[in-house]
């Protein structure tokens, strides 16, 4: 550092030269310098805020330091052109502050450089100026330059041509610097640490286990390590000293390579590898938060003398200043912290150093997988600190809770924290063990662990089971990490089978609708009594409703479902109970309490067979076969009924339909012989509604299509898909509020199909017995396709119970031709990824990730609609009734400022039609009708009637008015509501525009807050779609702030406000009202209450341009404040003249008003003298004050009077100063 050490001591009659007396002043001026940039700080330190508009730039008044401690001021002023920039040569009496490690400055920022303009006023005279407008602003940056310019006063003459020496002249210039040529080193030395997001950019596919966990691998790569290593140890050296730690770095042997290598195939916990990438993540948010802390307490950043040393960069040109937003451009204020009682920034800057040192010493590398209990925790994301978050479970924690929050720590409640293991701590209090059961509302996300390594069925469900527990906003899902062949679209596998589901139970209906009649005959027969004649049965003719439409079985069969669906819900053990569900589907009526047939279903045959079998034998010798025809077709009903279609399995009901098949042969045989002929009709071995064979193909072919479905299904249910279909996922060890949280798994051994290229058949082991036992050439296309479907197949060929070649020489009995040569090259591919076994445990969570919104469900509505039966003949088409009227117009919706005719269509002609009340003509006008609802009627002679209506709307004409608005004296910020003001009732579309730029779509309301940095905002309503057309309203608000003093003891006082509207008082003391366009202020009142000043907040419109005005008012008094002096020596030299006079200073005690004085009865001004004599002949002093503020003297004058014999005793005692209120 250049300090200057001495300086030279004066001594009289000492030879003086200019190496003395500068050495003096550079003395003085540096050290006023250093006392500046070490004892305040350096920077904008108030004002200087830029105002951009098309025109110009407004930079405010304000004042900073610059790196060398130089005092820059700028008075407020309005640029609208600029010119080139010429600077001065570089002055040699200016030394600069440096650094202690170098010897001089690096250079004179600005001076002699090319391309730099500087901004002049309109009024400027300069030549060649450039209008601001025609600039490109978003390339430069309003800079503030002290220019020091050195001076030579060296002037010879005639008589003399002595050195003058020189003289250093400092202005203020504001300039425009292109952003190439600003310092780059304003980045800080931690902002080269970064860490890549997880699958960007999307190129490759992630279709296995490995390839997901390589990604977390790739992305903690060796040159991020590096750079962390590197920062933590900087982070120590630099600091620690300087915090009073221990000087040995404890980053000094850290390998984090060595680390991320415990992660690997070999120890076989590579799965973890997410958690080594969160622990670098952890890492890196910890240096940066420390850097964030270090630079706020040590100002580091603009510590650098050199830095900014006769300047100050105020932001962008293109861009105003802004209240809260931080601009890289603007050279904001660092004061020097340690001066200023801000010792807990040092311990907390302390505490983030340790905190990082105990991170890596209770990384946790083992992370075992066994026993974990899967923990939810609140937690946050995003721009929130680490502090903020919860303690993740990979920290052994030993010691690092007591360093993971600051301000935990310093009230010595560390264990508040949130995290995984602190949750079940032993002393963890209440709000940390059971943290789920209080108010989250402060946490944006949560942490979820435990739950890697774990079976994914199992992760999956005890995730549910706590967030349901919990009430927790987000949903969770579970994707494959293998990615199949054929990918179905959808993430619900309702999506998926819902229509199936849906034909499932219209086939069943329909089923039923086969067999009712027969079922309503057989269930409804009745024994035989002694009534009876021969085998004739004498009964009421039994009604049988041809007519049952298949909605009305819908719904018989929805109804028995819920009501099996229910059973199963309230039973509590397994149990064999008969249902008769034959009586649920045949109702021969609640009045029949005969006994029938069908009362036996859910009986013992054996029972039958004993007791009542003879009263049947009239309708078949074997009555028995009828009553276990009824319980076989229950059966297969039963069946149908309990079980769904994901449940319906296709051998379980063959056995039961061969059954029932079997039965109905045996009564076809034996009702050959029988002489009912009914019984024959229904038994006849052509009636298909007896043995409905073609129903069970249907259903076959909807469990075949529902199987492959669910395949294609669980095929799609992979990351990869999921990851291209799901914009926005990312991997952060949890999920954010109202989030999906999304488990990846590894599969267990894959099982591949070996598929047939285009055929799409399927090759199996059941098909090969087939094959084996028949001949090839006898084995048709038809057949193979029909037995290929078999979804009971065996293992599929690929599997280990076949091997390539008996595959080889099964292709070869199917005769597929020239076929065979694409199925064996596609076995071959398979049976080679066979050998690709993962080394992932299989059916495992491996990763997790989110996405940052709820998936919804892809399902689309299923309908069936059903035709009413159609009669055999057609009917005639119904005639339109006569005398019938009609009136229609088209469009129902106008605009007034269509000027275009459109007719009303009537029929039939000849009648009257009336408008709104009035007789009208078939046509219309919009613009001509005006805004309005019209009604039309058309009247026949008839007297029949027919009316419509139409609508004419207003022309668009969008506007806006202030709703409401609020003042805030503190941080003198406006907030504004905004409401759209807009004729058209339709559907519109609109967008609010702050400054050109949208801030609000489709919104009638909203609220904006207008800062002291933003002066004038032009504010803009558009409509951009509507029937109506469209169109924009702009104003512009301006900020008016005003202060004015007015007499304290007036009643009123009246000041114009220049509006054409009204004026809204916001803000305002007691005793301010309006009246008209006016404000009426009552200062009288205000002093009432105790007031010495008022602020009144208040808007109006003027035109297109909307004030906000503040005024600040002073209630001003006639109060003084006088001086009265004696000369010390009692005589005054001037010139050679010798007088006494006793000097009066007189000074009003409130601003902004003119003065009347006079001092014993004559006028006088403010600072006035009187001869010694003259006044030790007076009794007396008096002086009065009145005062006017503008609006007329006030009222009251103050006076003050004292006799002379006691002022003088006050001014011999040096009280001379008199203040009079």
């Amino acid at each position: 550092m250049n300090n200057i050490e001495s300086y030279p001591i004066f001594e009289a009659d000492q030879v003086l030269t200019n190496n003395h007396l500068n050495n003096t002043v550079s003395y003085l001026e540096r050290q006023g310098r250093l006392s500046r940039i070490r004892l305040i700080g350096s920077g904008i330190v108030g004002g200087l805020e830029i105002t951009t508009s098309d025109e110009g730039i407004v930079i405010g008044e304000g004042h900073g330091i610059t790196s060398q401690g130089y005092l820059i001021q700028h008075c407020q002023q309005e640029y609208t052109h600029y010119i080139d920039f010429v600077s001065p040569d570089i002055p040699t009496g200016v030394g600069f502050i440096v650094e202690c490690d170098e010897d001089e400055a690096s250079g004179w920022p600005y001076y002699g450089m090319e391309g730099i303009f500087e901004l002049v006023p309109s009024s400027s005279p300069a030549e060649a100026k450039k209008a601001f407008s025609s600039l490109k602003r978003d390339e430069y940056v309003v800079v503030l330059l002290l220019e020091a310019k050195q001076v030579k006063l060296k002037n010879c003459d005639t008589n003399d041509c002595n050195d003058k020496g020189s003289r250093l002249d400092f202005t203020v210039k504001p300039l425009l610097v292109h952003i190439d040529l600003l310092k780059g080193d304003d980045e800080s030395f931690f902002n080269t640490l970064l860490l890549k997001r997880y699958g960007v950019p999307a190129n490759n596919r992630l279709e296995s286990g490995e390839s997901i966990l390589s990604e977390f691998y790739q992305l903690v790569d060796d040159d991020t390590l590096t750079k962390l290593e590197q920062h933590l140890k900087t982070c120590w050296d630099r600091y620690a000293v300087l915090l009073e730690l221990p000087q040995s770095n404890p980053f000094e042997g850290l390998d984090l390579k060595v680390l991320r290598g415990k992660f690997s195939y070999q120890k076989g916990n590579f799965h973890y590898i997410q958690y080594f990438y969160d622990f670098i993540d952890d890492l890196i948010k910890a240096v940066r938060e420390f850097d964030e802390k270090v630079q706020d307490f040590w100002g580091r950043r603009n510590a650098n003398e050199t830095y900014f040393p006769l300047h100050l960069t105020l932001g962008l040109a293109s861009e105003s200043t802004r209240f809260g937003y931080w601009d890289r451009y603007r050279q904001y204020f660092v004061p020097v912290h340690y001066l200023h009682g801000q010792e807990q920034h040092k311990e907390e800057v302390a505490l983030l150093l340790q905190r990082m040192r105990y991170m890596i010493a209770d990384f946790d590398g083992t992370l075992p997988s066994k026993n974990q209990v899967l923990q939810i925790t609140p937690s946050q994301i995003g721009a929130n600190l680490l502090s903020d978050r919860s303690i993740p479970f990979y920290y052994q924690l030993n010691n690092l809770h007591k360093w993971w929050n600051y301000r935990l720590s310093r009230m010595g409640i560390p264990q508040m924290n949130r995290g995984y293991h602190l949750r079940t701590g032993i002393d963890a209090p209440e709000a940390v063990k059971n943290v789920l059961l209080y108010d989250n509302e402060r946490f944006n996300a949560f942490r979820i662990e435990g739950h890697v390594g774990k079976p994914y069925a199992t992760a999956l469900s005890e995730i549910i089971a706590e967030r349901d527990k919990y009430n927790l906003p987000f949903d969770v899902v579970a994707l494959s990490a293998v990615d199949l062949e054929r990918i179905a679209d959808g993430n619900e596998v309702s999506c998926q089978v819902q229509d199936l589901e849906s034909n499932y139970n219209v086939m069943l209906a329909g089923l039923l609708c086969r067999v009712k009649q027969l079922l309503t005959y057989v269930g409804g027969l009745r024994p035989k009594k002694d009534t009876d004649i021969g085998d004739i049965r004498v009964i009421d003719t039994l009604k049988v409703n041809d007519d049952l439409s298949l909605p009305t079985l819908s719904k018989k069969v929805t109804a028995i479902r819920k009501e099996v669906d229910l059973q199963k819900k309230v039973a509590t053990q397994p149990g064999i109970k008969r249902v008769n569900y034959i009586e649920k589907i045949v109702d021969l009526g609640k009045d029949d309490q005969e006994v029938k047939l069908m009362d036996f279903v859910a009986k013992d045959i054996n029972s039958f067979l004993v007791t009542d079998r003879k009263l049947f034998e009239y309708v078949l010798p074997k009555p028995d076969l009828l009553l276990v025809f009824l319980q076989r077709l229950n059966a297969i009903f039963g069946y149908l009924f309990e079980n769904d279609l994901r449940e319906f399995d296709i051998d379980a009901y063959d056995k039961l339909w061969a059954e029932y098949e079997s039965t109905v042969n045996s009564i076809i045989k034996e009702s050959a012989n029988s002489q009912n002929e009914e019984l024959k009709a229904y038994f006849a071995p052509k009636n298909n509604n007896v043995l409905f064979n073609c129903a069970n193909e249907e259903l076959y072919a909807v469990k075949e299509e529902y199987n492959e479905r669910i395949k294609q299904y669980q095929e799609a249910a992979t990351f990869a898909r999921y990851f291209e279909r799901h914009r926005g996922l990312e991997h952060k060890a949890g999920v954010p509020k109202g989030g999906t949280f999304v488990l990846v798994y590894q599969p267990s051994a894959p099982r591949y199909t070996a598929v047939i290229p285009e055929k799409e058949i399927r090759v199996v082991d059941r098909f090969a017995d087939v094959v084996r036992e028949e001949p090839a050439e006898t084995t048709t296309k038809k057949e193979t396709g029909r037995l290929l479907k078999d979804t009971k197949s065996a293992p599929l060929l690929s599997s280990a119970t076949m091997k390539y070649a008996d595959t080889v020489s099964l292709i070869e009995k199917l005769g597929l031709g020239a076929d065979a040569t694409k199925v064996l090259d596609a076995l071959k591919k398979k049976e080679e990824a066979e050998k690709l076994v993962s080394k992932l445990p299989g059916g495992v969570v491996i990763a997790d990730f989110y996405v940052p919104y709820l998936v919804k469900s892809n399902c689309q509505p299923i309908a069936y609609v059903f035709q009413k039966d159609i009669d055999d003949e057609p009917s005639q088409p119904e005639e339109p009734e006569e005398d019938q009227p009609a009136v229609v117009i088209e469009p129902t919706r106008f605009c007034t400022n269509d000027t275009k005719e459109y007719s009303i269509k009537i029929s039939p002609e000849g009648g009257k039609l009336i408008l709104n009340g009035k007789e009208s003509e078939a046509k219309i006008v919009p613009g001509r009708l005006g805004k309005g609802t019209f009604d039309v009627v058309y009247t026949l002679a008839s007297g029949a009637k027919a009316s419509t209506q139409f609508v004419v709307e207003e022309a668009v004409n969008p506007d806006f008015e202030v709703a409401g608005a609020d003042y805030s004296e503190k941080d003198r910020n406006w907030k504004l509501i905004l409401k759209a003001v807009v004729s058209d009732g339709g559907q519109l579309k609109s967008q609010w525009l702050l400054d050109g730029k949208p801030v609000a779509e489709n919104q009638s309301e909203i609220k904006q807050t207008l800062t002291v940095n933003n002066p004038r905002a032009t504010i803009a309503y558009s409509v951009t779609e509507s029937i109506c057309g469209n169109g924009e309203r702009i104003r512009t608000f301006v900020r008016d702030e005003q202060a004015k003093t007015v007499c304290s003891d007036a009643a009123t006082l009246t000041i114009p406000v220049k509006t054409s509207g009204t004026v809204v008082v916001v803000a305002a003391p007691k005793g301010v009202t309006t009246k008209g366009t006016n404000l009426v202020i009552s200062p009288a009142e205000m002093a009432k209450d105790g007031l010495k000043q008022g602020v009144v907040a208040y808007h109006y419109a003027n035109g297109d341009t909307h004030v906000l005005a503040v005024l600040t008012i002073t209630l001003g008094t006639a109060s003084f404040e006088a001086t009265i002096g004696l000369p010390k020596s009692d005589v005054v030299v001037i010139g050679r003249a010798v007088k006494n006079v006793v000097s009066v200073a007189l000074k009003a005690l409130s601003t902004g008003g003119t003065s009347i004085w006079t001092v014993n009865g004559k006028k006088a001004k403010e600072t006035m003298s009187i001869p010694l004599a003259e006044f030790e002949k007076l009794k007396e002093l008096t002086i009065t004050h009145q005062i006017d503020f503008g609006d007329g003297p006030c009222g009251a004058e103050k006076t003050y009077t004292q006799s002379i014999a006691v002022l003088r005793r006050q001014l011999v005692a040096n009280k001379g100063k008199i203040v009079v209120e």
